[in-house]
């Protein structure tokens, strides 16, 4: 920096001093901004200017702020080295000077500490030093309050400078609503009642509406910020009803130069709604109506916050039970689900984030989505599109929750029905995205708990089986929910009439067979559970079939080895009808006709030992005839003996 500089600023000629100060205020403003704040002694002789006296010393006290405010642009090392104590205190002191006089004074202060802020943005300790900083914060909370149309520019400058320091940093938020700021402020709503009044500043015959603009602008954002808190900064701000009107009010307003005002108070409603106080919102008259009008705008940004308004206050049950009758919201939500292109994924996945959190609510709110004209079929348009997989998972979400619990049965028949939904279900079954596989075999774990009819129908599409041998067969620990989820889905069919028909399924009996050998725990036990079950009703058929009156009276009728041959003759015929039955059944025949074959092979080996044992006696009897015969004769006397 020149020396002359340095030296006027040393000086006590005012017109040397005030023009020494321009200059350094240009040189701040330049493109390539030194590092002024690193000058030895700069920002002392600037500090000194401010103390000066007199509305003679006025140019050059404005010139020395004014050079402030364009050092604190350079940000990161500048803005941080004005953070000093002593640079704040003079800062500070000129914001609490009064005076209309001194309105352009406390107009460049309040610039300079607000480029400060914003210069120290991503510095969480520098912004505490601020907000700390001795009457600071209560300096911009009183230029905020000041009423009139003269300090109109002051208030945009104090609420840039609160929204600059506020700026998104969690601790800082709690402290302006918590004790402290009530402490700093002396009143904790006086702050709050501050940004109520420039909300609902407008124009008029002599200040024109743009003067305006900035300060709601900037008081919005501020709101938006805190609302961005707990429930104590949403209680604090939702304890104004002004302060909601007037955001309502702005969100309302027509034509492009109000376009950062309306989205601003599109997002502090965003905020506040994801609390605890989403069923208050509807009771400000003209809400809604504006978000469901954001909520068809062709603007995406607008269109976009609209839906996001709507998915926070679809959160909780009551807010749910009142979106859903609220005129128009249904068919926003549908016709959001239906865009397609570049843009829509911000717009779908909103929607069907709302669909998602409607479908957890009781049994009376599922049955009238299902029923909803339109719904089903949005929601298997958006499963039928290549989005993204946060959108497949939401709509395969909401399918689930639409389907399970008691009181559902009859949804469960609408989504097996709704065309084209249950294949773009197992479409995505068969997508390889893991995520989406669990949750489609959810959809149909909630179907198979359905009554008989609706269970035969399942048994009977082979797409559905062949999903859940998939899943079923699915090795390794990243596929056990599906696993698990599968062998439930089967066990649920298996209850069933149609047992004969699921375990004729090829592959099934096996698939689950093996499972229950060798998986995690929980697989095994459910596979084991229902191997069970399957054996218990396949033996009952056996008996039931077995135990039929001309079975019994063959039992009765042969008493031989060839009744026993019958018999298996009987259970092989049973055993062809069941062609699932299960191996160890399979084991039990194979073992009864190795006996039975044994058996006539036994039975065969006596038959011919009594032929050989009937051929051997025929013959020692002849030869025991013929010896008699000679005995005979040998003992009779012969006719002419002596």
């Amino acid at each position: 920096m020149d020396a002359k500089i340095i030296d006027a600023l040393k000086g006590d000629d005012r017109i040397s001093l005030t023009s020494a100060c321009r200059d350094v205020r240009d040189l701040a403003s330049s493109p390539d901004n030194p590092a002024l704040t690193k000058v030895e002694g700069l920002l002392r002789l600037l500090l000194k200017v401010l103390m000066r006296v007199g509305d003679g010393w006025k140019e050059a006290r404005v010139a020395a702020l004014a050079s402030i405010r364009n050092m604190a642009v350079g940000g990161g090392a500048s803005a941080s080295d004005l953070t000093e104590s002593d640079v704040l205190d003079g800062l500070v002191k000129v914001i609490w000077s009064e005076g209309r006089m001194r309105t352009v004074e406390r107009e460049e202060a309040l610039a300079a500490i607000g480029n400060i802020a914003f210069g120290i943005r991503e510095y969480i300790t520098l912004n505490r030093t601020l907000f700390y900083h001795d009457d600071l914060f209560a300096g911009l909370t009183r230029s905020i309050g000041r009423d009139g149309d003269d300090f109109s520019c002051e208030r945009s400058s104090a609420l840039l400078a609160v929204s600059n320091i506020l700026n998104g940093h969690n601790d800082i938020r709690v402290a302006m609503i918590a004790t402290e700021f009530r402490y700093v402020n002396a009143a904790g709503s006086a702050f709050v009642q501050n940004l109520v009044s420039s909300l609902w500043r407008e124009g008029n015959e002599a200040v024109a509406e743009d003067a305006f603009v900035k300060e709601r602008f900037f008081a919005i954002k501020i709101i938006a910020d805190l609302a961005d808190g707990d429930n104590d900064a949403k209680r604090l701000l939702f304890s104004n009803s002004l302060l909601v009107l007037g955001l309502v009010n702005s969100m309302s307003k027509e034509g492009d130069e109000y376009r950062r005002e309306r989205f601003a108070s599109s997002r502090a409603i965003y905020n506040l709604s994801g609390g605890d106080f989403q069923v208050d919102l509807f009771r400000f008259s003209g809400l809604m109506k504006r978000v469901l009008d954001m909520c068809v705008s062709t603007r995406n940004e607008e269109r976009e916050m609209g839906l996001g308004i709507v998915w926070r206050l679809s959160r909780e049950d009551r807010a749910c039970r009142e979106l859903f009758h609220y005129r128009g919201v249904m068919d926003s939500l549908i016709a959001a689900m239906k865009i397609e292109g570049v843009d829509s994924t911000k717009s779908v996945i909103p929607a069907t984030n709302v669909v998602w959190n409607m479908s957890s609510g009781g049994a009376s709110i599922k049955r009238d989505l299902c029923a909803l004209p339109g719904l089903l079929e949005g929601l298997s348009q958006v499963l039928g599109q290549k989005c993204s997989e946060t959108e497949h998972q939401n709509v395969l979400s909401a399918l689930w929750n639409l389907g399970e619990g008691q009181g559902c049965e009859r949804n469960k028949a609408l989504i097996f029905d709704a065309p084209g939904l249950l294949d773009a279900v197992l479409a995505t079954h068969a997508s390889g995205v893991l995520l989406e596989k669990d949750l489609s075999v959810g959809v149909i774990v909630s179907l198979s708990a359905g009554d008989d009819a609706l269970k035969s129908r399942i048994v009977k599409h082979f797409r559905i089986l062949d999903a859940l041998v998939k899943s079923v067969v699915a090795e390794g620990e990243a596929n056990m929910i599906q696993r698990q989820r599968a062998i439930c889905a089967l066990t649920n069919l298996a209850e069933s009439t149609q047992l004969e028909a699921l375990v004729s399924r090829p592959g099934l009996l096996i698939s689950i067979e093996a499972v229950s050998k060798n998986s995690d725990p929980d697989s095994v036990s459910k596979a084991q559970a229902l191997l069970a079950l399957v054996k218990v009703d396949v033996i009952a058929e056996y008996e039931r079939e077995l135990n039929e009156p001309e079975i019994n009276g063959l039992f009765k009728s042969l008493g031989s080895i060839q009744a026993s041959v019958q018999l298996m003759q009987q259970v092989q015929e049973k055993q062809r009808k069941h062609e699932g039955a299960t191996l160890e059944a399979l084991r039990r025949i194979e073992e009864e006709q190795k006996e039975q074959k044994s058996a006539q092979a036994a039975l065969v080996g006596l038959k011919v030992e009594l032929a050989s044992v009937r051929a051997s006696g025929a013959r020692d009897f002849g030869h025991l005839m013929k010896e008699q015969a000679l005995l005979k004769d040998e003992s009779c006397p012969r006719a002419g003996a002596p």
